[in-house]
C-alpha cells in the first residue's frame, strides 16, 4: 500500500459519502462565518483532497472516483427535479424569485 488506509469497498463507500458530506458541511461553515463564496469553496475543496489522499488507499481510487462521480450524477437528477418543482410553483405565483 502507497499511502492511507486500507477499506472494504463498504467502508471505502462510506468514506467517500462521509467526504462529500463534510465537504459541503465545511462549505456552509465558511459561508457562515461570512467568507465569500470562492474562500469557502476553497477551504472545503482543501478539506476534501485531506480527506482523499489520507483516507483512499492507492488501489481504491477507481472506486472513489466511480462513486463520487454517481453521487454528482444523483445530485445533478436532484437538481432537476427541484428546477421543475420550483418553475412550477413560481407558474403558480407562490414563490418569489
Amino acid at each position: 500500500m502507497a499511502h492511507g488506509i486500507f477499506l472494504t469497498q463498504k467502508a471505502g463507500r462510506n468514506y467517500v459519502v462521509s467526504t462529500v458530506e463534510g465537504t459541503f458541511r465545511t462549505y456552509q461553515h465558511w459561508l457562515g462565518k461570512g467568507f465569500p463564496q470562492a474562500h469557502a469553496i476553497k477551504n472545503a475543496m482543501n478539506y476534501a483532497v485531506g480527506q482523499l489522499e489520507s483516507g483512499v488507499d492507492t488501489a481504491n481510487i477507481q472506486q472513489s472516483l466511480d462513486d463520487i462521480e454517481t453521487i454528482a450524477s444523483i445530485a445533478q437528477s436532484i437538481v432537476a427535479v427541484l428546477r421543475r418543482k420550483l418553475d412550477a410553483v413560481r407558474a403558480d405565483g407562490s414563490v418569489n424569485s
